[in-house]
């Protein structure tokens, strides 16, 4: 009775025995076990690239990117070689304590160590979500999540174990205010006094209106009399006089928007855990009166 063999085992023997044995496909004379391994890994390259582990797909390539290979499957594993190279992201490794850079840190990436000292040199790993531990002798470790993307460069992965002070921000670090590696971020809070400034522009703004459409109304009641020049002095300068208030609204609306916008846009970046709990946001408002407008601004000083 005959053994039966697998199609896929009868059709790799085939192509082995065809290797070895035709030189016009082969550079060089190889061995059995040589092009075996050329064969193994032109395979295994295929699935750990389409998986996005692209190390062990570069370590597969260079397997069967060798001389000993044959010239069919150097010629695809070659240009396969270069498209992961460019695709392997790097990351480079920072540690801080009280603000000053630490070496003796051991990194290790979902469980594997990638390094035991940190020298400033980017190291490659695979794209996707990863938890990355450091450890320093004396501090406790710090955890960190980050989402490597394809592609990346000698991103910086910053760590702080701690100190006194804020320490300065790192992209991709751990922010102060909280425990060691946890990124808590920074924020812009908006200063009162551009709460203060913008209310008194938008209700300057508010009466500048008001006052300049109550002289229009004037004005029209005194052209539809046909008084002119006889008219009323008191009426005249009542007429003046909302043309004069609503020119002086209007100026210290202007001013009071513009100073309120630029200390606005030029406040300073602060951790979050230096900002208070909570915090009442400043009310404007706005109560018509008999021959005018009041405005005031509420809220927690």
């Amino acid at each position: 009775m005959r053994p039966s063999f697998p199609a896929h085992a009868v059709a790799r023997s085939a192509v082995l025995a065809l290797l070895v044995v035709t030189p016009g496909m082969v550079s060089r004379v190889a061995h059995a076990d040589d092009v075996q391994d050329c064969l193994d890994a032109h395979e295994k390259s295929q699935v750990m690239k389409k998986d996005g582990k692209l190390r062990a797909a570069r370590d597969a390539l260079l397997v069967c990117a060798r001389d000993v290979c044959p010239a069919v499957i150097r010629k695809e594993c070659g240009p396969w070689l270069g498209q992961v190279n460019n695709a392997m992201p790097s990351l480079t490794f920072v540690a801080r304590k009280n603000h000053k850079d630490l070496t003796d840190v051991k990194v290790s990436m979902d469980g594997e160590e990638l390094t035991s000292q940190l020298d400033g040199h980017a190291v490659d790993v695979d794209p996707g979500p990863h938890t990355f531990r450091f450890e320093s002798p004396d501090s406790a470790p710090v955890d960190m999540k980050v989402i490597v993307r394809e592609g990346e460069k000698a991103r910086e992965i910053v760590a702080d174990f701690g100190g006194n002070g804020p320490p300065a921000q790192g992209p991709g670090g751990a922010m102060p205010g909280g425990p060691p590696g946890a990124d808590q971020g920074t924020t812009r809070p908006v200063p009162m006094l551009s709460y203060v400034l913008g209310g008194v522009g938008v209700a300057a703004l508010a009466g500048s209106a008001f006052f300049e459409l109550r002289g229009l109304s004037k004005r029209s009641d005194l052209d539809a009399q046909n008084c002119k020049p006889y008219c009323s002095s008191s009426e005249v300068d009542s007429a003046k006089q909302s043309f004069l208030i609503g020119d002086i609204a209007l100026g210290v609306g202007v001013v009071s928007l513009g100073t309120a916008a630029y200390f606005y846009f030029t406040r300073p970046a602060v951790p979050n855990a230096s900002q208070p709990a909570t915090s009442t946001t400043p009310r404007l408002d706005i109560v018509s009166v008999n021959g005018g407008a009041l405005a005031g601004v509420s809220g927690s000083f």
